[in-house]
């Protein structure tokens, strides 16, 4: 009986200490709750009429509106909000985690600085630069997603920001809007596995609701990158363990994909 009092004891003051954490880090803001949520018509997508707080890889304050997108929404209600003329130019930019860029506030984000330099400069139009930035986006996923939501928004002139890795063709990120070719037809689609989009509602609900599933989450994903030692230990790991491989510099010669250049041939005159 003292055995399993002590193990029911064990019990409660781990629950308690969860309870205590969950509400403890949720109001100090130390970590969000996780930004993904799934929607028929994109997949996984930014949540809606939320301001966040983000405290990895730099601070930065960002508000996702009910068009689900960072900033302000043309049916939103958010702070960020203004009015808009018959001489509004919308400017649209889609990229990666560098355009979305979460751990940047707002008044030091490229697209708010090229929205004031161009405001000033042209005082008869209302500039909107608008950011459709997704982490871990590549010209496939840049191209479906601006044809399968961001067009909705009538964009006057549609940025694609890429960096090297862009036009490397690789598996799609789960979930996300991609293109692939047929033939030498070029298919978009949101055609996801249904085990995917089984497996990631249910995180979901854990991850949308609890400060503490977040961080075991991102505890697993850390481990999936380099060993727990490696963790556990920071640099003091590197004394001991064998010297890093550098990484390889990428052929001059490579030639881009097939995918590749039919995306550009398609990609509108705007």
């Amino acid at each position: 009986m003292k055995y399993i009092k002590n193990i029911l004891l064990f019990l409660l003051g781990m629950a308690t200490m969860l309870i205590v954490a969950e509400l403890f880090i949720s109001k100090a803001k130390v970590i969000e709750y996780s930004l993904g949520q799934y929607y028929e018509d994109i997949g996984k997508g930014l949540p809606s009429d939320r301001t966040s707080l983000m405290f990895t890889e730099g601070f930065g304050i960002f508000y996702t509106n009910s068009d689900r997108y960072i900033g302000e929404g043309k049916g939103s209600n958010g702070p960020l909000r203004k009015s808009q003329s018959k001489d509004t130019i919308r400017i649209a930019l889609i990229g990666d985690s560098f355009v979305e860029s979460f751990q940047v506030f707002e008044r030091n984000y490229f697209g708010s600085i090229a929205e004031k330099i161009l405001s000033d400069r042209y005082h008869e139009y209302t500039i909107d630069i608008q950011n459709f930035g997704r982490a871990n986006f590549g010209l496939n996923h840049i191209y479906a997603y601006h044809q399968v939501f961001v067009k909705k928004f009538n964009p006057d002139l549609v940025l694609y920001f890429l960096s090297n890795g862009d036009v490397h063709t690789g598996p799609p990120t789960p979930l996300y809007p991609y293109c692939y070719l047929d033939n030498d037809s070029l298919i978009i689609t949101t055609d996801y596995p249904q085990r995917d989009i089984e497996n990631y509602k249910r995180a979901e609900k854990w991850l949308s609701n609890s400060i503490v599933a977040n961080l075991v989450n991102n505890a697993r994903h850390t481990i999936r990158k380099q060993d727990m030692a490696a963790v556990l230990f920071g640099n003091v790991y590197n004394w001991f363990s064998e010297p890093k491989q550098e990484r390889p510099i990428l052929d001059s010669t490579y030639e881009v994909a097939p995918i590749i250049e039919s995306i550009v041939s398609k990609v509108d005159e705007n």
